[in-house]
């Protein structure tokens, strides 16, 4: 294993991931014990063998990020199967049909409904497409 430490990102990020080793192999895995959106469960930190490491490279690069590919008929059948399976879920009530922020149907627009989501998209940073 090849470690990066890239100093470039902010240390913020650390412990922005949960590594949990408490599942088993399916047919026997069970539910992840988590309740609440706000829970955490297992580790910041991947767990490795100090024996499986080859090397620690210091960098202190911005991440490259490609840009995005206008949408082809691939994508737009992902999107449409995206929009089924969200309308579905509204129909059997396991999500609601309007946007929590500004009561906006949101399942029928192509676009995201509410002011709050379209300034924080306006602000969005070069890696996320727009």
């Amino acid at each position: 294993m090849i470690i990066e430490v890239n100093s470039w990102q902010p240390s913020a990020l650390e412990g922005m991931h949960d590594i949990y080793y408490g599942l088993q192999p399916p047919p026997n895995r069970g539910p992840i014990p988590l309740t609440h959106t706000g829970q955490r469960i297992g580790s910041p930190y991947l767990e490795v063998p100090i024996e499986k490491i080859a090397a620690v490279v210091l960098t202190d690069s911005p991440d490259r990020n490609s840009p995005f590919k206008a949408p082809d008929e691939n994508s737009r059948r992902i999107a449409g199967h995206i929009l089924e399976f969200l309308a579905w879920e509204v129909k059997k009530g396991r999500i609601p049909a309007t946007c929590c922020r500004c009561s906006q149907a949101w399942a029928t627009s192509p676009m995201p409904c509410c002011s709050a989501w379209k300034k924080a998209r306006s602000k969005a940073s070069p890696r996320t497409p727009k």
